[in-house]
């Protein structure tokens, strides 16, 4: 049986891995005298979206205008600042700030 998956839920279990998974960063030097930082899933609460469209990339699309919008970034759970094209893009993609932070933060 072959079973397929959503886009969403295909970048879902993409960032889970990219979160969750990396130990270290891949630079990091085997010293065993140096001490690094890893964040634990008890220091970070986990992220949940109030919409599945929150989690999609900035996504200026193919115009060539220039206008001010916001997107929630999954990184740094922010809404913030990016310069839209005018057509195509996706769902995350607010006119505001406010728009932004009342679709998707809590």
């Amino acid at each position: 049986m072959i079973y397929t998956m959503k886009k969403v839920h295909a970048l879902w279990a993409s960032v889970c891995l990219l979160l969750n998974l990396a130990p270290a960063p891949l630079n990091a030097d085997s010293e065993e005298d140096e001490e690094h930082t890893i964040i634990t899933d008890t220091e970070l609460p986990p992220l949940k979206l109030m919409h599945s469209f929150c989690a999609f990339k900035a996504d200026d699309g193919p115009c060539k205008a220039i206008m001010k919008r916001f997107f929630f970034n999954i990184f740094t759970r922010q809404c913030e600042e990016f310069i839209y094209g005018g057509c195509e893009g996706n769902q995350n993609r607010f006119e505001s700030l406010e728009e932004c932070k009342k679709m998707c933060t809590r």
